[in-house]
């Protein structure tokens, strides 16, 4: 029983140290720290309908954050490319919430086959959060946006 103990007290230790070293920000909500830079909460990646964007969570418990316009009445469509569901070449099993203009949140994990389908009673832009499914996880992921009802 002391033997396990102790071993947990040194991977806590050595959990704590490493993610110590990534560069980060307090998040002002008392959440998960997080990365500076594109993709953070501050400055998120804007998406381009049709083109994939191809991204990594390099620290635990991570998020990154992405942002595209929509105009009201017309259907998007959200593929997501990632370690158990895409073409895999991506190495992070990710989930996350889409934020629509009106404040509605749509939350999704698998959406490759079947992508995540909304069509926004107002005109504006969606934010995108994204996540490892398991917080420990680390990884590359792709993800794409259209209103058309192919995957590009």
């Amino acid at each position: 029983m002391k033997s396990t103990l102790k071993g947990f007290g040194v991977i806590a230790l050595v959990a704590i140290i490493g993610f110590s070293m990534v560069a980060c920000d307090n998040d002002s909500n008392g959440g998960v720290v997080q990365p500076q830079g594109p993709g953070s909460r501050n400055e998120p990646i804007t998406l381009q309908e049709n083109n994939w964007h191809d991204g990594t969570i390099t620290a635990a418990g991570q998020t990154m954050h992405f942002v595209f316009d929509v105009v009201a009445g017309t259907t998007y469509r959200f593929w997501v490319n990632d370690e158990y569901d895409g073409n895999f070449s991506k190495t992070l099993d990710v989930m996350g919430t889409l934020t629509l203009p009106d404040g509605r949140t749509l939350t999704w994990d698998d959406r490759w086959s079947y992508p995540e389908t909304f069509t926004p009673t107002e005109s504006g832009r969606v934010q995108v959060e994204l996540r490892a499914l398991w917080d420990s996880g680390t990884g590359t992921f792709g993800i794409v946006f259209s209103t058309g009802i192919s995957r590009p």
